[in-house]
């Protein structure tokens, strides 16, 4: 059975909080190597590790073990977004990933904000087949494409020199009933 529990009602001990974060780890090394190059680390375990602290982390948990999380914050009155979306490769395909966006969504509504936003970057002018099937997956959600920007629009400038290739943003925005 798949449970999705907010690290504010749960407190994760040292190994679950690595455990969530090698998930999460894995799954940004593999999906934005072509950004960023091999071996790079999205969040480093202990900034992971003061988000779980903040209670801002949603852990998934299928029988009993992690198999997944995201990052849910309010990015202002109106707006929730969320990021680290990630899930255990051998379990993609199961409902997880959504399972975690519509428990963003729920909290989002919640607390009255009427959209989700998200941003995806991705390598300019390249079609890569991930970044394609991730914004087929967020339009088959409900979420709608509204712009793209160049990487520098959120990206600090220290971490921009980093780009082993020149990257978009792409905005998509969901309106919550």
């Amino acid at each position: 059975m798949l449970k999705i529990i907010p690290t504010s009602e749960r407190t994760l001990t040292i190994t679950e909080i690595s455990q969530a974060h090698e998930i999460m780890r894995i799954a940004y090394e593999v999906t934005e190597e072509e950004i960023w190059g091999k071996n790079y680390i999205r969040l480093y375990i202990e900034e992971f590790t003061k988000l779980v602290e903040a209670g801002d982390v949603y852990v998934a948990y299928l029988n009993d073990i992690i198999v997944g999380s995201i990052h849910i914050y309010q990015k202002d009155a109106d707006t929730f977004t969320f990021s680290l979306l990630s899930v255990d490769f051998n379990l993609g395909g199961k409902g997880i990933g959504s399972a975690l966006i519509k428990r963003a969504e729920e909290e989002a509504i919640k607390k009255k904000a009427s959209f989700v936003k998200i941003e995806i970057l991705r390598v300019k002018g390249i079609d890569i087949p991930h970044k394609i099937r991730l914004h087929n997956y967020y339009k088959r959600l409900g979420y709608n494409y509204t712009h793209s920007a160049d990487s520098d629009c959120l990206i600090p400038d220290w971490k921009y020199k980093l780009l082993v290739k020149s990257s978009d943003f792409d905005f998509y925005s969901k309106k919550l009933n």
